[in-house]
């Protein structure tokens, strides 16, 4: 009998301990800037976030601007067209196939 209370009595502090460890976050916001360049056809910090950061519901990406270096994005015929696209497209990945947001912000840079 004494073997079912201190089992009962166990079983009720783990339950108490995991309850302490629920989620309290309502919102996550995640700021990242000057991310405009790639480094091996990859960004460091956007892939740092995806690793170690949760990205659901609660989620927000934004990125503050300068979003590709250095005269923004060219015209659909310009040579250096794919090469910047490419960088943007790096970028908005971050949330892709998850419940995260991204919102982006242009910088001095990102104009041309």
């Amino acid at each position: 009998m004494k073997k079912y209370i201190v089992l009962t009595g166990c079983l009720m502090i783990m339950c108490i301990t995991l309850k302490a460890q629920t989620d309290t976050i309502a919102r996550r916001i995640i700021l990242i800037g000057d991310a405009g360049q790639l480094t091996d056809g990859r960004h460091p910090v956007v892939d740092a976030v995806r690793n170690n950061i949760p990205l659901d519901k609660k989620t927000t990406v934004l990125f503050l601007g300068d979003n590709l270096y250095k005269h923004g994005l060219p015209d659909l015929e310009n040579s250096g067209y794919n090469a910047s696209k490419a960088v943007l497209d790096s970028q908005l990945s971050i949330v892709r196939n998850t419940k995260a947001k991204v919102i982006m912000i242009p910088g001095n840079h990102d104009w041309q």
